[in-house]
């Protein structure tokens, strides 16, 4: 799942929040991180 979060959100904290943790267990395993940044592209 790609997603962007801009400005206020209601539920901003926890996607944030899920993201992290997600990311954490990708890192762990070895796996590739979700939403990373891509400077070649510009975001």
């Amino acid at each position: 799942m790609l997603l962007h979060i801009g400005g206020l959100h209601p539920a901003r904290d926890e996607i944030v929040a899920e993201l992290f943790v997600d990311n954490v267990k990708h890192f762990l395993k070895g796996l590739p991180l979700r939403a990373l940044v891509d400077c070649a592209r510009g975001y």
